[in-house]
């Protein structure tokens, strides 16, 4: 009753004192003022939160998935963006639930790099959304389509990589679970359903981690589990490069290579010991490594090296057939030629198919690799089955679209259809 009183008198003084309460009203004059303050603001020395660049995408804000951070006292932040803050803090006063509010306070936190208390402001926009069921209000879609394109969704990607930084893997999948439901953020979802994929992955990698240092402890002299161990912390690099989160990379790289190298010695005591024992699966392990390594230095060639030796040590392991396809792409793209090594990435990927024909992966990036090469009825049908491995609608949803570009070419008539080796399952 006391609160309800107060905020009476002080809209009675607002409409007094001829000041507009409108929020509205108020919103835009900070809008206004942002905008003007942040093309003012100096350049960026390095990323505050890090993440894919989904600049130019409809529905999210200009900052993206990354928050400068520019390396002055957090008292310049506090007075440079008072006149901002001060019409925000009227609009939440005037209409509490105004989610627009909070999204830009918590930009302007992010941007000062006050996670803090750019994550209470954040929160507090998600939550509104949620107790609504995320239905928008015309505040909601102005802010979206204004030249700030302020969204729910950058509250909830802030919210997600938070949780993921704390090893909430979880709690992050719930972020990206409700922007992925949201038929507004079509443009959002695939680089959502990335992020979701890469917190699933890295929830199993850390449970097998923690098994494997176990064993580790128990077996310090065993070059498997170290070999293991080292293979881990690299898929756990993959999966920092797709997020985008560069900065944690280099300490688990050099973590990685350090499990490598002992398992290396570990190995040469064994074979010295035993010179007619040969383990080509550890052998296999410590070269794939190795090439991951080296991709991740930007060591191409000697990755490729690496990784056609892991493909002969082991060569029914589809994940190291796979590699060489992926690196010769990675040349490709780095020599500007679609027709590289083509024919060699296709003979690749059709072993990982064969050695895996349930993996949506394989098989759709081997389809892809066929439509490059002008087979398109053949890329359609293992298109069609690698939609047939996964259930995740997203996902469906873009082979769908692949699908319909394939069927659009092979009515045109243009196939350079080929035997090829492999056939799709059933």
């Amino acid at each position: 009753m006391k609160y309800n009183s107060w905020f009476l008198v002080v809209s009675a003084v607002f409409a007094f004192s001829g000041c507009n309460p409108d929020p509205t009203t108020q919103f835009e004059r900070a809008a206004g003022l942002f905008k003007k303050k942040e093309s003012a603001l100096p350049e960026p020395l390095e990323p505050f939160r890090e993440g894919k660049d989904t600049s130019g995408q409809p529905g999210y804000g200009s900052l993206d998935t990354s928050v400068s951070n520019r390396r002055v006292p957090q008292s310049f932040y506090d007075e440079y963006f008072a006149d901002v803050k001060e019409p925000l803090r009227k609009t939440i006063a005037a209409a509490p639930e105004f989610v627009p509010a909070y999204l830009l306070l918590g930009r302007i936190a992010a941007l000062s790099n006050d996670g803090e208390l750019a994550a209470i402001n954040y929160r507090n926009a998600y939550d509104y959304m949620r107790l609504r069921k995320f239905e928008y209000r015309e505040e909601d879609i102005r802010a979206q389509e204004s030249d700030l394109k302020l969204h729910w969704a950058e509250g909830a990607f802030f919210l997600a990589d938070r949780e993921f930084s704390e090893q909430n893997y979880n709690r992050a999948i719930v972020y990206y679970d409700t922007i992925l439901a949201d038929d507004r953020l079509g443009a959002l979802k695939p680089y959502a359903l990335e992020q979701k994929h890469a917190v699933q992955e890295f929830l199993g990698l850390h449970e097998r981690l923690e098994l494997l240092r176990v064993q580790n402890r128990r077996r310090p002299d065993d070059p498997k589990v170290k070999a293991e161990i080292a293979a881990l912390l690299m898929e756990l690099v993959s999966g920092l490069t797709r997020m985008g989160k560069t900065k944690a990379i280099a300490d688990q790289v050099l973590l990685a290579t350090n499990f490598r190298v002992n398992a290396e010695a570990n190995l040469k005591e064994i074979y010295a010991a035993s010179p007619e024992v040969r383990l080509k699966d550890i052998e296999a392990l410590l070269a794939f490594v190795a090439s991951q390594e080296n991709l991740m230095r930007g060591k191409f060639e000697e990755a490729l090296e690496n990784s056609k030796q892991a493909s002969e040590l082991g060569p029914n392991d589809a994940k190291y057939q796979f590699s060489v396809t992926s690196i010769l792409t990675v040349l490709a793209r780095g020599k500007n030629d679609p027709e590289y090594a083509l024919d060699e990435r296709m003979d690749y990927a059709r072993k990982a198919v064969e050695l895996e024909p349930e993996s949506w992966r394989y098989l759709s990036a081997y389809a892809g690799l066929l439509r490059q090469a002008g087979r398109f009825r053949e890329a359609f049908e293992f298109m069609l089955d690698a939609k047939s491995k996964t259930q995740e609608q997203e996902i469906r949803s873009q082979i769908d679209d692949y699908l319909a570009d394939l069927e659009a070419r092979i009515s045109e008539g243009a196939d350079n259809a080929q035997p090829s080796p492999p056939t799709a399952s059933p």
